[in-house]
């Protein structure tokens, strides 16, 4: 059984417990503070290497990517069999992404010389020309179907139309990627203000215009991409310190390759369920806003003295071309439903208005691929040469006045008519 202490024994344990407690007072404080700088301390290292572990595990990944093109499912697209090296194309597609600010426009690419990429100092992509003294100019502009994302310099729509006109015309390819109309129209102005004084602009649109207008951001006439990045960097000044330290690391990076791998379907879906109320509204308004676009330019046209053209390109997911093949068909399924919704109605709405205005310089080719028999699309919207041969016949003939006539039977010019058009020229 046990007894409680006596009183001795109570005054002598007191006494040395009371006597630890005044030490203790002293030597705790300290070993705990040297206990938590210790763990800091260790913490701070971890986060250190952890920053550069991640570091050098991207910077591998990248290296890899450079590599081997699979990254990108358009390497093993069957259009890319047109191309001489697919494999050396798309690796030298990937050296040759990254763009600087561009006043007004936002963004531009930079000089780039390559064995089937060339890009000069003023970001313009390279088209091959020999053109006689006096010869016509023509400036060419549109997103990157007219930069010619997933063909060589000679295989971009402005290059193909250089050659079907021949010597007595001067091409210029002044497309960028992401570019919507309201961008391109600054990239005139500049040109125009610079004193460069062209014969012939044409306007290749649609697609950049239908995804930023009525899906991403899905306000209409907004360049893609630029109004999500400056409410970004908005929010990353409320918490300038910490955030930016953050922002800066390899945590950051890592975090957002997450996102983009596995979160990409609920976030897709999120979004699809906050536009598709707008879908109908937004396609009105975009294709309004581009006919404002068109009489903007008639007027520089005017007062500047060239003639104009303006041709809505085709795309996959607005219908009327069936997908030609599997991979086609993979596309189609692969995409969104708002996506495709959306598509559908804004060139519902561009047909509608556009359609049979050939008269004005006005070109409604949403249907142009519709008769075409063989594989065309990278993805919902870049095509390889072959699709490029049927626009820029088209555009040659309208250059050229042939097409008024014509008009109706535009839609089923075949790769290989155009094709053989173009050479013979």
């Amino acid at each position: 059984m046990l007894s409680s202490p006596t009183r001795v024994e109570r005054d002598r344990c007191g006494g040395v417990l009371a006597g630890w407690g005044a030490v203790s007072r002293f030597k705790r404080p300290a070993r705990v503070v040297g206990f938590w700088v210790q763990q800091i301390g260790a913490f701070a290292v971890l986060l250190v290497l952890g920053h550069y572990l991640i570091g050098a595990a991207i910077g591998l990944k990248r290296l890899a990517v450079r590599e081997d093109p699979a990254f990108d499912a358009r390497v093993h697209a069957p259009v890319s069999d047109e191309l001489e090296n697919k494999t050396a194309y798309w690796r030298e597609f990937v050296r040759a992404w990254g763009g600087e600010f561009e006043p007004y426009t936002h963004w531009r690419r930079k000089a780039f010389a390559g064995d089937y990429i060339n890009i000069d100092e003023d970001g313009v992509r390279f088209t091959p020309k020999q053109p006689k003294p006096g010869a016509k100019k023509v400036f060419v502009f549109g997103g990157s179907t007219t930069w010619g994302t997933g063909v060589a310099d000679a295989d971009t729509i402005p290059a193909m139309l250089q050659k079907r006109l021949g010597r007595g015309y001067d091409v210029t390819n002044y497309g960028e990627s992401s570019y919507v109309a309201a961008q391109e129209l600054n990239v005139l102005l500049e040109r125009l203000a610079r004193g460069e004084r062209p014969d012939v602009v044409i306007f290749y649109d649609g697609v950049n215009d239908s995804y930023a207008g009525v899906y991403s951001p899905a306000i209409p006439r907004d360049p893609e991409s630029v109004r999500v990045e400056f409410d970004q960097m908005q929010d990353s000044l409320k918490w300038s310190g910490v955030r930016t330290l953050y922002e800066k690391s390899n945590y950051a990076r890592l975090v957002k390759a997450a996102q983009c791998g596995l979160g990409r379907s609920a976030s897709s879906k999120a979004w699809d369920a906050a536009v598709s109320p707008k879908i109908r509204a937004n396609a009105a308004e975009t294709v309004i806003l581009y006919e404002a676009h068109i009489r903007q330019v008639e007027a520089l046209a005017a007062e500047y003295g060239f003639k104009a053209y303006f041709f809505w390109q085709p795309n996959l997911l607005a219908g009327g071309r069936a997908p030609f093949d599997d991979y086609e068909e993979r596309i189609v399924a692969e995409s969104s439903p708002a996506l495709i919704e959306s598509q559908k109605a804004v060139y519902d709405a561009a047909k509608s208005r556009l359609f049979g205005r050939e008269a004005e310089g006005i070109y409604f080719l949403g249907d142009a691929f519709n008769a075409v028999d063989a594989p065309l699309y990278y993805d919902w919207h870049h095509v390889g040469a072959r699709g490029n041969a049927v626009i820029a016949e088209i555009m040659g003939r309208a250059l050229t006045n042939q097409s008024e006539a014509d008009a109706p039977l535009l839609s089923s010019i075949s790769p290989a008519s155009a094709k053989a058009s173009i050479d013979a020229h």
